[in-house]
């Protein structure tokens, strides 16, 4: 049994921490990074192919304090890097650090970099490259306060990149986020969801996969798997089992709008990209015009308005907050409605009272995860 570390941003740990948990994998401890899980290798390829709020796999394989250059280059030694890649490969160092002697992230992957080079040299007399852009061998080391965390970058990539989205518009969600949020909303299966602004249609997209357990990432291969200690191992069981998993929902229970028609058609384009087109909804209409047929008496609305970064933004979009302050009260009783937001001010405009506000970073912006629960 080896010990893994899924990895997710730290407001989202405990979403993950429960994800994995449902999943029946065996959770060891929580830490900044993300959740520390124990299994085998095809509990590793499990948790790649079904996970929606992790962003990437990591393999822990050493910690220890450093100071000096030796220090670091000798703790290096300790772990056996050749038994992952043969010389005619690729590999990179990807660092980080806080409040370490080693104040340069560069300088710090440079002398990690060289202690696996010399690992190589001294075993078999020459060594493998170099490459950023393509690696068959990702080491992160994590340095906090003179304490290194070393690990091998199972994913290759990340898990957050599902593949699906072939167009996008502006400033569009991750996918991991998406999930997060949603899982975080409680959003219950067997009910309703809507997206009023649903843009690219990320957040409609990834709730019909988790209500379904679809996986996008059935094609893919990850970066551990073309490790040399991996080459022997059948996969096929581990594919087929989390393709046996996906289920059908209702259609007509996922719904997405969008005032503009271009992001209704790429909507339309990713959700078949995604194999789940048929789950859900999506309709050309503005928030001030919204209409349904029949709106079911509960269910969830999650919405990710635009912040409004220049200030002529933030006074016309408060005509959009407002038109958004209505619809819930006045067409979504009974429902929960949440918002993401990036501007206080623009959330005023609303003119209701969250009665839960969660923190969350999209990318580099702060934001508030709001809850209007309309009783």
């Amino acid at each position: 049994m080896a010990t893994f570390l899924a990895v997710a941003p730290k407001t989202f740990v405990n979403v993950l921490e429960a994800e994995l948990k449902s999943k029946q994998f065996k959770v060891i401890q929580k830490s900044s990074l993300g959740i520390y899980f124990s299994g085998n290798w095809q509990d590793c390829l499990r948790a790649h192919l079904s996970l929606k709020t992790a962003t990437r796999i990591l393999l822990p394989v050493l910690e220890f304090n450093a100071y000096k250059d030796e220090e670091l280059y000798n703790n290096i030694l300790k772990h056996d890097f050749t038994k992952y890649i043969t010389v005619q490969q690729n590999f990179v160092v990807e660092s980080s650090v806080i409040n370490c002697s080693f104040k340069d992230s560069r300088y710090l992957s440079l002398k990690v970099k060289d202690a696996i080079v010399d690992q190589f040299r001294n075993k078999y007399g020459s060594r493998p490259s170099i490459s950023k852009t393509d690696n068959d061998l990702k080491v992160v080391v994590k340095g906090l306060k003179n304490n290194y965390f070393v690990a091998l970058d199972t994913t290759g990539g990340f898990i957050s990149d599902r593949g699906y989205r072939l167009d996008q518009g502006p400033a569009p969600l991750k996918e991991h986020l998406a999930a997060s949020l949603i899982k975080l909303s409680g959003w219950k299966f067997n009910e309703a969801f809507i997206d009023p602004m649903c843009g690219s249609g990320t957040l409609a997209i990834e709730a019909a996969m988790m209500a379904t357990q679809k996986s996008t990432m059935l094609k893919k291969q990850f970066a551990f798997q073309g490790w040399r200690t991996m080459i022997s191992k059948d996969w096929r069981d581990t594919y087929a089992e989390v393709a046996g998993q996906q289920t059908e929902i209702s259609a007509g229970q996922i719904f997405g709008f969008d005032h503009n028609p271009r992001m209704i058609s790429v909507s339309h384009v990713n959700a078949k990209a995604a194999e789940v087109e048929k789950f859900i909804s999506f309709k050309q209409q503005s928030v001030a015009d919204f209409s349904m047929s029949s709106i079911p008496s509960k269910g969830t609305i999650i919405v990710n308005p635009p912040y409004g970064e220049r200030l002529g933004d933030v006074q016309r979009l408060e005509k959009t907050y407002k038109e958004l302050g209505t619809l819930f009260k006045k067409q979504f009783t009974g429902w929960d409605c949440w918002l993401l937001s990036g501007h206080p001010d623009l959330t005023k405009s609303l003119s209701l009272k969250s009665v839960k506000q969660i923190p969350v970073f999209n990318g580099p912006i702060e934001c508030m995860f709001l809850h209007y629960p309309m009783y």
